[in-house]
């Protein structure tokens, strides 16, 4: 059985550190905004994940809650398929400057 050593791991750098910590706190306000329902404590915490890079990477590029609006939107109404409906306009919204806000302050998600 091969023994693995200090010498086997290759450390983080930290640029590295960084997306991933973006990644994870892009996760908690996907799962928190949850717009299938899907997302209950405990369990699975994926999701969401095929839209958090592109979130993150709009964000990166200066898009502020507009831009963030009409992805999430795309999101919920062509993506997953959802029709539409003023409540879940209203979360969109609520999202994207959640989200615009987190990242223009480099806060954790709550």
């Amino acid at each position: 059985m091969d023994r693995m050593t200090n010498d086997d791991v290759r450390p983080l750098k930290l640029e590295e550190c960084g997306a991933t910590w973006r990644f994870l706190e892009g996760r908690k306000l996907w799962n928190a905004f949850d717009p299938m329902g899907v997302h209950a404590p405990g369990g699975p915490e994926n999701d969401y994940d095929a839209y958090v890079e592109p979130t993150l990477k709009l964000c990166e590029q200066g898009g502020g809650a507009d831009a963030l609006r009409a992805y999430a939107a795309f999101v919920v109404y062509e993506s997953i398929g959802m029709h539409r409906q003023p409540v879940m306009d209203h979360a969109i919204a609520e999202f994207s400057k959640r989200v615009q806000k987190w990242y223009a302050s480099g806060s954790e998600a709550k």
